[in-house]
């Protein structure tokens, strides 16, 4: 799929809405991602973007850009994505990059991964983030998602969010109701900085708000997110991706997010709110 699509994607959704003041979008189809990509690099971001064809045969993906800098990019949506989430959270995942690559040293690229790079992978390409009052997060990690969306949804007006992982953001340009992210909880020290205007965006308003339901979530802002890649960089440790830091979220039952929440049958959908196992 050409990453022009990108110009039909509604950045007005509430969970595009924290990406739109970030997001290169070509005019038409471009010859090479890559070079889209170094392009509209920031100026300090430390790595770049090469063609796939540059990783030797027999090198590891996580090796090649530890050793190189250099991130080996195909021509689609997926790497395109990935790319910006490094324009985003370069400090999350630089310190992903080095935990792979340590892992790999360890271990060889063999077929045993491990409970850690299975962590890492899972936060790299289907990790969301949340800060959200305690009620709330005990209820998502239980799976109690009638409490969560329906009985504690005033809370989510309390609650900030953004979605990380490379694979989840392409799967939001065709989105679909049983979209399942993995959530890792940022916790509330990181304070709201209230600067809901993107600096080389001026005017533009980005809290993420659907002004049609007032229990829609912010989004983290520009300095906001500039904090949580921060604490990301020092809490993903060995230990910490060893106890599985993040819980199921079906995001699209997040208030605002689906616009037929209306609807009486929409969280008794067991296909998508499943009941956890006993």
């Amino acid at each position: 799929m050409p990453i022009s699509i990108l110009n039909r994607i509604n950045l007005d959704t509430p969970y595009w809405s924290p990406w739109k003041t970030r997001f290169p979008a070509p005019q038409q189809t471009v010859p090479s991602v890559h070079a889209f990509l170094n392009d509209h690099r920031p100026a300090l971001l430390p790595v770049n973007f090469v063609p796939q064809e540059t990783l030797p045969d027999g090198m590891a993906y996580e090796t090649y850009i530890y050793e190189t800098g250099s991130v080996p990019t195909r021509d689609g949506l997926h790497d395109y994505f990935n790319a910006l989430c490094w324009f985003t959270f370069p400090n999350t995942k630089t310190r992903l990059n080095q935990l792979q690559a340590a892992q790999i040293r360890q271990a060889g690229v063999g077929d045993t991964r491990g409970k850690i790079r299975d962590a890492i992978t899972v936060i790299d390409e289907n990790g969301f983030f949340i800060q959200c009052p305690d009620p709330l997060w005990q209820a998502l990690q239980a799976k109690q998602w009638q409490t969560a969306f329906q009985a504690l949804r005033p809370l989510w007006r309390q609650t900030r969010v953004i979605a990380f992982g490379h694979a989840l953001l392409e799967k939001l340009v065709a989105p679909y109701k049983a979209i399942t992210a993995h959530a890792i909880r940022i916790p509330n020290f990181i304070a709201p900085s209230h600067q809901h205007t993107a600096s080389n965006h001026p005017g533009t308003e980005v809290t993420g708000k659907d002004k049609t339901d007032p229990d829609t979530p912010e989004i983290f802002s520009e300095t906001d997110i500039e904090q949580v890649d921060d604490y990301l960089a020092g809490f993903l440790t060995e230990q910490t991706l060893q106890t599985k830091p993040f819980i199921p979220l079906q995001i699209f039952g997040i208030p605002g997010w689906h616009e037929e929440q209306s609807q009486v049958s929409f969280y008794n959908d067991n296909k998508v709110f499943r009941t956890p196992k006993k």
